[in-house]
C-alpha cells in the first residue's frame, strides 16, 4: 500500500471535517454540513481499506464500499461508522424538513446535535488511525 495514498484520504477527510465545523460556526451553508460530516466518514472508511491493502469496491458508489468496509472492519469502528452516517442522515432530514419537527425543535438545538456528531466523528478518525497503528 502507497503511504501517499492513505494521506491523501486522511487529508480529504479532515478537510470534509473542517467543512463542517467551520459552516457550522459561520452558519453559512448549514445544510452542507450532514453531507460533509458523512463525506469525512466515508473517506476515512476508504483510506483504512486501502491502508490494510484492500482495494475499495465502488461498484456502486460508496455504498459499495460501506458495505465493503462494515463486513471487513473492526465491529468497533463498523458500528461507529454506521452511528454517525445515521446520524447525518438524520441531521438533514430534520433540517430539511422530511418529517414533522417536533414541538421543542428549534435550530440551536439541532445545532447542537451537529456539534456533537462533529466530535464524534473526530473521535472516529482517531479511532480509525489507532486502529491502523496496530
Amino acid at each position: 500500500m502507497d503511504q501517499r495514498e492513505w494521506l491523501r484520504k486522511k487529508e480529504s477527510s479532515k478537510r470534509s471535517l473542517s467543512n463542517a465545523r467551520r459552516w457550522l460556526e459561520t452558519e453559512e451553508a448549514i445544510n452542507w454540513i450532514p453531507d460533509e460530516i458523512a463525506t469525512s466518514v466515508l473517506w476515512a472508511m476508504e483510506g483504512w481499506l486501502l491502508q490494510r491493502g484492500i482495494k475499495p469496491n465502488f461498484g456502486n458508489g460508496w455504498n459499495s464500499m460501506k458495505l465493503q468496509f462494515f463486513e471487513i472492519a473492526p465491529k468497533a469502528l463498523s458500528q461507529d461508522a454506521m452511528r454517525i452516517l445515521s446520524r447525518a442522515t438524520f441531521l438533514e432530514c430534520e433540517l430539511e424538513g422530511y418529517f414533522p419537527r417536533r414541538e421543542d425543535w428549534s435550530l440551536e438545538k439541532w445545532k447542537k446535535g451537529a456539534e456533537l456528531c462533529i466530535t464524534n466523528v473526530k473521535k472516529f478518525l482517531e479511532a480509525i488511525e489507532k486502529n491502523l497503528a496496530t
